[in-house]
């Protein structure tokens, strides 16, 4: 499989390098232009790239995997995470899900909590509504217990 490539300098558009590949149809280039670097892979039908500039990075590919002992992301500003599809996030292990604030846990449709043990505490006030029906089910028994319980 032979490879074209071919090096392009310029004094006001940097340096572009291009490697072809014909058999493969694939081309890379590899582009500075003293603000930004890029690279860039692109096939018959998917192209991927990787843009950096002294204040961002940003990566465009179908599919991204990162694979290492230990992931550490930090952010001083906002942090959104966001699909088009499922987002699922598992841990063969202990998880937290922890703010030095308020937490809001919303869903369009419906919410489920399942474990074999599960506990709800507040330290001031608990309250649980419903807009429509509410039923507390304990199977065996169901212990209600307050120093003033109010059943209406």
């Amino acid at each position: 499989m032979p490879l074209v490539c071919e090096v392009k300098l310029s004094k006001t558009d940097g340096v572009v390098v291009t490697i072809t590949n014909a058999d493969g149809k694939i081309t890379q280039t590899i582009s500075a232009d003293g603000t930004t670097l890029k690279l860039e892979v692109a096939g018959e039908s998917e192209t991927s790239t990787f843009v950096q500039t002294a204040e961002s990075i940003a990566i465009t590919c179908k599919t991204f995997t990162l694979d290492a002992e230990t992931v550490t992301v930090t952010s001083t500003k906002d942090t959104k995470h966001t699909s088009s599809q499922k987002f699922t996030v598992e841990s063969t292990q202990d998880m937290a899900l922890k703010t030095s604030t308020n937490l809001k846990i919303e869903a369009g449709a419906a919410a489920e909590a399942k474990a074999p043990k599960v506990t709800v505490k507040a330290d001031a006030t608990l309250t649980l509504e419903s807009g429509a029906t509410a039923k507390l089910d304990g199977g065996g028994m169901c212990e209600i217990k307050g120093g003033l319980v109010k059943l209406n």
